[in-house]
Order: C-alpha cells, then structure tokens, then sequence
C-alpha cells in the first residue's frame, strides 16, 4: 500500500518536468558595419542559483549569428542574448537583450 501511494506521489512530477528549446538567428551591425567576430551568448537567468549558458555562437563575416538551447524544468523558461563585442572602441564590452516569447 505504502508503495502505491508513493508511485501516486511520485508520478505528477516527473511529467511536470517539460523540454524547452529557444533559438535566436540575427545581423549584428556597428555603425552601419556588419560586426564580425562578437561573442554571442544564450543564458537562462535562474530564479534560484546562477545563470546557465544555453548556447555560445560567434558572428561570421557576415555578421549574421544563431544560438540555439534547450533546457528542462517546470517553469517556463526567463532567456537573455549576451553580446559580447568591441564596436567603436577595441574595449570588449557586452550588452543583455532580452527574448519575445513565441509560441508555435
């Protein structure tokens, strides 16, 4: 009996626990310049603990980027890009934007 119950415990949360994947393509620019070579970071901002880098991509020549992460949990997930670059200055500098959510 005892045993029951806990499989009746125990069965709600392991399907509470879904797979989440988010995915960013873009064009970084300086001044008009197509910026080759940023560092562009995917991180999940945790509620509890530190933040978890989901993907890591650098611009091509073009400029262009994709980060693409996934990651497992109740919650729905609380994403940022990190933009590591050195526009203007030669001084790596970075900057957090944040994600529209999108559903399919």
């Amino acid at each position: 009996m005892e045993f029951h119950i806990f499989l009746y415990l125990l069965f709600p949360l392991v399907f509470t626990f879904r797979d989440q994947i988010v995915g960013v393509r873009g064009k970084l620019t300086c001044n008009n310049r197509l910026l080759q070579g940023a560092t562009i970071r995917l991180i999940e901002k945790n509620y509890i603990g530190p933040d978890v880098i989901l993907a890591e991509n650098k611009t091509n020549f073009q400029g262009s980027y994709e980060v693409v992460g996934k990651g497992r949990g109740m919650l729905e997930m609380n994403v940022f890009l990190r933009m590591f670059h050195d526009c203007d200055d030669k001084v790596i500098k970075f900057r957090n934007s944040e994600i529209q959510k999108f559903y399919f």
